[in-house]
């Protein structure tokens, strides 16, 4: 369940850079609001922002330091360190060797889709024993709508005050930089930490040829060898394109990873909706998925016990 069988891409995050830029990108647009006021707000500390929640299940949280909390609260959960971090990276040398090790018992992949808002769902159950998805969706909410809140009333004041139209309106773009980073931009971040979501470029070279008979008969005729030609009449041009790849997660393990996809180790790929890397120990969330493992939904017989 969840098991990372061709690496997991937030072991590399954690040393190359990117989680890092994940963080701070993070910092930086909650910052934004309170380093620049606003007219009507909630008391601004200086280098924290705004106080979100007094006591919750992060602790006492503040905007500033929203990003490095939610992140640290999930990496600190992983165990990402020592060999178990270079292990995981996707292209070690454990996961290059265990690509191609297979076996011929029957197996049950069983994969995590949790659905958006991912990173807070994620956060929620890992935040404590007793945390859940809902918990951390209710914080980003909470600080989203205060945002929010703040954005709109320099919208208002914009109105009220037309000579400081212009002022008000800045201020209120910095506010809502804030609320779209808790709102999508996390979100987009946290799948790039784990490797759901990435770009890649694809290019190559076409042969183009830019003489016709007469040219080529010319050529021949002028600048023996051949080969000469062959370069004066054609030209390479030089094609990309990009391509988007989006994968279903459970906010730690891709199901790319988690189905052994490209690996020799197969069995049966099963779904389990809506569930989350840390929901995978809570036996009121897999218990559906269970019960169609062990009730012989597959129709092998090879998982079916008896009711009791």
């Amino acid at each position: 369940m969840g098991s990372p069988l061709r690496g997991a891409k937030i072991s590399a995050s954690a040393s190359d850079g990117t989680n890092t830029a994940f963080i701070n990108n993070g910092i930086d647009r909650m910052m934004a609001g309170p380093g620049v006021g606003a007219g009507t707000a909630p008391p601004i500390f200086p280098n924290l922002g705004i106080l979100i929640h007094q006591v919750s299940i992060l602790g006492q949280l503040f905007s500033g330091t929203l990003a490095s909390k939610a992140n640290s609260t999930l990496m600190n959960s992983f165990g990402l360190v020592g060999q178990t971090a270079v292990d995981l990276h996707p292209n070690s040398n454990y996961q290059s060797g265990a690509q191609f090790q297979g076996a011929t018992v029957p197996k049950i992949l069983i994969w995590g889709n949790e659905v958006y808002p991912l990173l807070w769902r994620t956060v929620g159950t890992y935040s404590s024993d007793n945390g859940t998805d809902d918990q951390g969706v209710s914080i980003a909410s909470t600080a989203a709508d205060i945002y929010n809140t703040i954005a709109n009333g320099e919208e208002a004041l914009s109105w009220a005050n037309l000579p400081m139209h212009g002022f008000h309106q800045w201020r209120k773009g910095k506010w809502e930089e804030g609320k779209n980073w808790v709102n999508n931009d996390s979100n987009a971040g946290w799948e790039e930490v784990i490797g759901s979501n990435y770009t890649e470029l694809v290019s190559w070279y076409e042969t183009v040829v830019t003489c016709d008979a007469n040219q080529w008969q010319a050529c021949y005729a002028s600048s023996p060898p051949p080969g000469y030609c062959d370069d004066y009449c054609t030209d390479q041009v030089y094609h990309s394109y990009t391509v988007y790849h989006d994968y279903p997660s459970d906010g730690v393990v891709t199901q790319r990873s988690a189905t052994n996809d490209g690996g020799s180790w197969q069995g049966i790929h099963l779904e389990a909706p809506n569930t989350n890397h840390g929901e995978f120990k809570r036996p009121d969330r897999v218990r559906p998925t269970l019960d169609w493992v062990f009730n012989n939904g597959d129709q092998s017989g090879h998982f079916q016990i008896d009711l009791r």
